[in-house]
This record gives C-alpha cells, sequence and structure tokens, in this order.
C-alpha cells in the first residue's frame, strides 16, 4: 500500500472515532405531539431554535431528537395549528415531552404553493442545461446511454453490446469535449469499467446535461459540453437491488442502499454493480478471405473474442445536518473490469486472443456547508 493511501486511511480512522465520539455526548428527548381531542399529529415540525437540528412526528404523533447536554428550546410547528415553544433540559429531561397543539382559526383556511423541483429548476436557470428525471426509470434493464440517447441534441452511436465503444456528442461535438461526472467528481477517476453505458439507472437520481457553457464547480475545460450524474441524497433508509438476464449470457446486477441510524445520526451508503455478456452475436455478411479462392466472400460468422464483465462498488459513511456542515462523508470505491478484443468491422486483421483489463482505486471526502462544498478524492 502507497504512503499516501496509508496517509488517507489514517484521517479516515480518526475523524470516525472523532465523530462518534462527539456522538456520545448528545442526548435524546422524546415525546408526543397532540391536539385538543388528543389525537397524534402527523408531519409536526420540532427543531431545536436557533440551529439546523429538526425532526418531524410519525403518524402517531410522536418524536425523538438529539441535542447537546443542557437547556434548549424546542420549538413545535404545523400549518393550520399555533407555534408552540418549550424550554428542554437535555440530558435531566426523564419524562416525555406531552405537547397540545390549538388551532389557528385566524389562519388561511387553503394554501397553495408554486414550487420548483430541482430538475425544473436546473431547466429554468441561467445555463444550457437538460435536467432528465430517471429515479422514475429505476430497476429497469436501460443504462445512462440508452436514456440520454432519447434527450434533445443527444446522440450515442454504441458498436456493440455491453462494454463496446460509444461515441457521445452533444449538438454534435464529442470526444475530448464533452465531459462526464458523477456528483461532481470526473467518470474516469472511478475507472475505465465505469461508464454511461455500463451504470445502471439505480444509481442515478436525475441527470444534468450541459450544452456549451459548464458552470464553475465542475471545474472542467470542456468546450462541447458535460454530463452531470447525480446520485440519490435522501435521508431515509432504503435498499434497492435488482437483476437482469439477456441474450449471449448477459447479466446485470445492481445493489444499492442505505442505512441511517437514528441514535447517532451516521449514515452509510453502498452502490455496487456486476455487468456481464459474452457477447457472441451472429455477424451476417462479413468479408472473409478465402485464400482457396484468392478473393473474399461473404459469410454469416459468431462473434468470438468479445467477452466483457465490470465490478464496481463504492461505500461512504458519514453525517448530515449538523452546525459544522451540512454534509460530511469519507469513503472509498473499487472497480475492475475485464475485456476481450475483437477484430474489426471486416474481419480483415485476426487480432488473437486479445484482451485488455484493469483496476482503479480511490479514496475520497466530502464536505458542504451551505454554499461552500469541498471534494478531495484519491
Amino acid at each position: 500500500m502507497k504512503l499516501y493511501q496509508r496517509i488517507f486511511i489514517f484521517l479516515i480512522f480518526t475523524l470516525t472515532i472523532s465523530l462518534i465520539k462527539a456522538q456520545d455526548t448528545g442526548f435524546t428527548v422524546q415525546g408526543a405531539v397532540q391536539n385538543r381531542t388528543m389525537q397524534g399529529l402527523n408531519g409536526v415540525s420540532v427543531f431545536v431554535e436557533n440551529t439546523k437540528i429538526k425532526t418531524k412526528t410519525d403518524q402517531s404523533g410522536n418524536f425523538k431528537i438529539s441535542y447537546k447536554k443542557g437547556e434548549a428550546t424546542l420549538v413545535f410547528s404545523l400549518d393550520g395549528y399555533k407555534k408552540i415553544k418549550k424550554k428542554i433540559n437535555f440530558g435531566s429531561e426523564i419524562s416525555p415531552v406531552n405537547i397540545q397543539l390549538v388551532e389557528d382559526h385566524a389562519a388561511v383556511q387553503e394554501i397553495v404553493v408554486h414550487g420548483k423541483g430541482k430538475v425544473k429548476a436546473l431547466q429554468d436557470g441561467a445555463f444550457t442545461v437538460n435536467a432528465i428525471d430517471v429515479a422514475k426509470l429505476a430497476n429497469t434493464t436501460a443504462d445512462l446511454n440508452q436514456v440520454l440517447n432519447r434527450t434533445t441534441g443527444i446522440k450515442v452511436r454504441q458498436q456493440g453490446g455491453i462494454g463496446s465503444d460509444y461515441n457521445f456528442s452533444i449538438n454534435g461535438m464529442s470526444g475530448k469535449a464533452v465531459k462526464f461526472f458523477i456528483d461532481g467528481v470526473p467518470l474516469e477517476m472511478l475507472g475505465k469499467g465505469v461508464d454511461l453505458s455500463t451504470l445502471p439507472v439505480n444509481m442515478a437520481d436525475h441527470v444534468e446535461i450541459y450544452k456549451g457553457v459548464v458552470p464553475i464547480h465542475l471545474s472542467t475545460d470542456a468546450m462541447g459540453g458535460a454530463v452531470n450524474i447525480i446520485t440519490p441524497s435522501s435521508s431515509k433508509n432504503y435498499l434497492d437491488a435488482s437483476i437482469s438476464l439477456g441474450s449471449f449470457n448477459t447479466q446485470r446486477i445492481n445493489l444499492n442502499g442505505q442505512f441511517k441510524d437514528d441514535k447517532t445520526g451516521i449514515i452509510m451508503r453502498i452502490n455496487s454493480f456486476y455487468n456481464h455478456s459474452d457477447n457472441d452475436y451472429l455477424m451476417k455478411d462479413m468479408k472473409i478471405w478465402n485464400a482457396a479462392k484468392n478473393e473474399y466472400e461473404l459469410k454469416n460468422l459468431k462473434r468470438f473474442n468479445d467477452r466483457y464483465q465490470s465490478v464496481f462498488g463504492m461505500a461512504e459513511v458519514g453525517l448530515e445536518n449538523k452546525s459544522w456542515a451540512d454534509s460530511f462523508f469519507v469513503g472509498m470505491s473499487q472497480s475492475v473490469f475485464d475485456k476481450q478484443i475483437q477484430t474489426g468491422s471486416n474481419q480483415e486483421v485476426v487480432y488473437g486472443g486479445v484482451k485488455q483489463n484493469g483496476q482503479a482505486h480511490n479514496y475520497f471526502m466530502k464536505y458542504k456547508k451551505q454554499d461552500c462544498s469541498m471534494i478531495i478524492w484519491m
């Protein structure tokens, strides 16, 4: 293991221990919020005044919230009810806190809020950008290339099955003029086994496609545009798994999940996939040299030496909505790919048993506080 990798692992270990110790100093208060008829109120906002620490009541009106030891003011609010504040002594509060909200008859009976989601806000922004919501396509057999190929101004030309080379163009610009990112990190840093043709749609919440001018936070020299894949950022626990089988021994397996410990607030995430295909489909009317006849002839041949397989895994752990950070995560990723090389389209030159393989290891740290963000990737 290289020296910088050892240093990075040591820093991760030290920071994780510090965060766990910091969480041990928190104290939890629980209780219930009810109306005048003693029925539990769902969705009541409960937060510590002058902080970003907050929670909501469940369907029964129950809540739990953690804060450092000492006295603090809890604020309870719900549309249609009067806001209530109550002083709580974290660390010495024993009995459950019971709150009763009173209806606010002076409040407006009906409120219509017109807002913009992430996708709509991007589309209406200053940049020329297409924002595609791919969350609704989760657990389909399509990859990101197939999804983006349906977008205006995007053209994807793929030479074959899974793992084959492809050309991605935005308004006619392609090659090095177009850059690819995942959560603002260059996709190429994850290894050659990770690209738009192998990434499953399950790993993306939405995709931002910038045409021409690229925002400064992507820090790139792309002249033709950029594609930024945004992964899910929900704070809820989830587990998403899918398996798809296809022709030519094609297998695609995806496993993504997140677990949040309510007591400590620590969030653990995992994203992974496995792709395999023999790509031994039938090629019709291939030009083959016949030495006996001293001429070319057309034959239908089964493609060989074109197997492709790739494995990717990424795990991260961190915290969100803290006084010192909106989000802080450390983690690592690894990708491995194995690709056999076929001959050209005319089959005039036989390469033999040529293959290409490789692997990539990465360690990273992500920090975000309001309008300030930092990503360190090694």
